[in-house]
């Protein structure tokens, strides 16, 4: 066995990354109605809405969030103060459309 090593062949792939990318994407995109998955979407959406809203309307909240933000070492706490809430209000607004 000295001396024979095993080639390999290059094949060429059957469909481009790009095609595939597609492909997976028209296959997540195929959905049907599913009052299941509707009402737990809509149920995050509010949730989200409500503790965005919560964080920035109630002070005592807001300086929760604020102290957990400075435990967690999280950069940038003046602007994340303000920035998640309003963040988790958008997504919350985007999952009850």
């Amino acid at each position: 066995m000295r001396g024979q090593y095993r080639t390999f062949t290059f094949v060429p792939p059957l469909t481009t990354l790009h095609e595939e990318m597609v492909m997976t994407w028209q296959s997540i995109r195929r959905t049907r109605h599913d009052l299941v998955a509707a009402t737990i979407r809509i149920g995050f959406g509010i949730l989200f809405v409500m503790t965005g809203g919560i964080k920035l309307v109630v002070p005592t909240l807001g300086a929760a969030f604020a102290g957990q933000l400075a435990v967690a070492n999280i950069p940038l706490q003046d602007l994340n103060r303000w920035a998640v809430p309003l963040i988790e209000m958008a997504i919350g607004k985007h999952h009850n459309s």
